[in-house]
Formats: structure tokens, C-alpha cells, sequence
């Protein structure tokens, strides 16, 4: 397993069986094959269990994973993305930005973001551009 560090903020990258290693931890896996904003806010929505209010927005999405009040049966949070969502480039990057920066909101450590390895270098190019 390894990451990529972005003025000490982390995106890791490993394999799903990698997940297992974390205990005490939620896990929500965005799946593979996304092609919309709409999907990949469904997604997000039902993998980590969004309140009802949940907005599908970027927005939304960061003020969600800003606060997991409504998971309080597990200490950390990791989101596992299957691939990289095929969507806009700009839209991408602004998945990336609102990941990286609730990373850094949640500096002790308690949201992970994880990616298969082969998509390392795609999402340092992509991390280039925020």
C-alpha cells in the first residue's frame, strides 16, 4: 500500500482486500463504472449512508464528509473507490479538491481515501491541477 502526499494530505492506494487491515473503521466503496455526476453522488449517498437531506452536490458531498454524526458505531472512515469515476476532467478534479480537503479537516487520521494502485499516476496528474 502506498499514497501520495499533497502538502501532507494523503490519497492512499492499495487493494480491496487491503481494506480488511482497518479496524474499527466504516467502510464505503464507491463502485467502478461511474459515468455521471448524478451516479457518483448516488453512489457516495449509499456507500456511506448520507442523511436525507444529502443535496447531490459538490456542496453537499463536502459538508457530508465533513461530518459522519449519523455513523457513530465506527471511529475512522474509508471510502475505496473502485476506479476512477469517468467524468469531466474539471469534475474530477473537483472530486479530488473536496476529497483532499476533508482529508485535511480530519488530520487525525480519521478519513481515508484509498484508490487501486494502477490509478496513482492518473491521480497525481489530476492532483496537479487543483
Amino acid at each position: 500500500m502506498t499514497s501520495v502526499k499533497i502538502n501532507n494530505m494523503k490519497i492512499q492506494f492499495g487493494k480491496l482486500e487491503d481494506i480488511e487491515n482497518y479496524a474499527d473503521t466504516y467502510i464505503g466503496i464507491i463502485p467502478g463504472g461511474i459515468n455521471s455526476k448524478k451516479d457518483l453522488f448516488r453512489s457516495y449517498a449509499e456507500a456511506l449512508r448520507f442523511p436525507g437531506y444529502f443535496g447531490f452536490n459538490w456542496d453537499a458531498l463536502d459538508e457530508c464528509l465533513s461530518d459522519f454524526h449519523w455513523i457513530k458505531d465506527k471511529k475512522n472512515i474509508l471510502i475505496y473507490h473502485v476506479d476512477i469515476p469517468d467524468i469531466d476532467e474539471k469534475e474530477k478534479v473537483i472530486l479530488l479538491s473536496v476529497l483532499i480537503n476533508n482529508i485535511f479537516e480530519n488530520s487525525d487520521g480519521s478519513l481515508i481515501v484509498m484508490f487501486p494502485e494502477k490509478y496513482k499516476e492518473r491521480i497525481k496528474i489530476l492532483l496537479d491541477k487543483i
